[in-house]
């Protein structure tokens, strides 16, 4: 994937006034907060389970699975991930974690799940002391199959991104990552592309020694009926490859590069 694909905002440099970064944040806060009250419905008896009867399995790797909603109250159909992967909290946050436009690159060159992308804005980035906490505005353009034909168009979405550590009700840490769109009079429609829209969580919960639980959470609306068909498992293994992305960041501190994420894991 070229770099020229991660590169300055096709936007512009976005205004954003001190009224709308106050109401960005606490918006992302709330959100924030509202994902992990039903994370911790979710695993209340202590054993995650998926009713078979409300969710239909759609895509399934290495032990996580992916499931879209059986009967959905909109034309959006709502998805849900499950399942484990090696390591630590840690690590899967290192994999997510993108907030500059050269990170984006570095991610999007093994993980696969975006076309292009640029950093708009940037409210908060990681410290040293919170190298996880981040509250960005972004634009990223979508793979889809198809989409250089003229029967489709590609997919981007502006939203804003939140991710940080924080602890639950019982005291457990967690990571957590969430996806909104937004929209700004800057931020107009692209020639050549449709605009989209989603909906995302996931979350990382250490479940034992090296055995860290994966669950995600979204919908997403792709802004037409004929490419929703491509983006509904598109989304899924977006799903997976952001384990995958964890994995390989695991992968590489064990074979002795872990002192270059160390050193790189606040990007400031």
């Amino acid at each position: 994937m070229g770099k020229e694909r991660f590169a300055r905002s096709p936007f512009g440099e976005l205004q954003l006034s001190d009224a709308d970064k106050i109401s960005l944040k606490d918006f992302a806060c709330n959100f924030f907060e509202t994902q992990l009250i039903k994370y911790e419905e979710f695993i209340a008896d202590g054993c995650p389970k998926v009713n078979g009867r409300e969710w239909k399995r759609l895509k399934s790797t290495e032990g996580t699975r992916v499931y879209v909603e059986r009967k959905p109250t909109t034309e959006y159909p709502a998805l849900l991930m499950t399942g484990t992967t090696w390591g630590t909290v840690d690590d899967c946050m290192f994999g997510a974690v993108a907030p500059t436009i050269e990170s984006m690159r570095i991610k999007a060159a093994y993980v696969n799940d975006m076309n292009g992308g640029s950093v708009l804005a940037v409210l908060e980035k990681p410290t040293v002391d919170e190298p996880f906490r981040s509250l960005t505005v972004r634009w990223i353009e979508m793979d889809l199959p198809f989409a250089s034909t003229p029967f489709v168009k590609k997919r981007d979405y502006v939203f804003v991104e939140y991710m940080n550590t924080v602890q639950l009700s019982n005291g457990e840490r967690i990571g957590c990552q969430i996806y909104h769109s937004v929209s700004f009079p800057q931020t107009n429609e692209l020639p050549g592309r449709t605009r989209a829209n989603m909906t995302v969580c996931g979350i990382f919960r250490q479940i034992g020694p090296d055995l860290v639980e994966a669950y995600g959470s979204g919908i997403m609306d792709p802004s037409g009926s004929l490419v929703k068909k491509l983006v509904v498992p598109g989304m899924a293994t977006g799903y997976l490859t952001t384990l995958s992305s964890c994995r390989i960041q695991r992968k590489l501190a064990v074979i002795g590069i872990g002192g270059f994420l160390e050193k790189h894991k606040a990007f400031v």
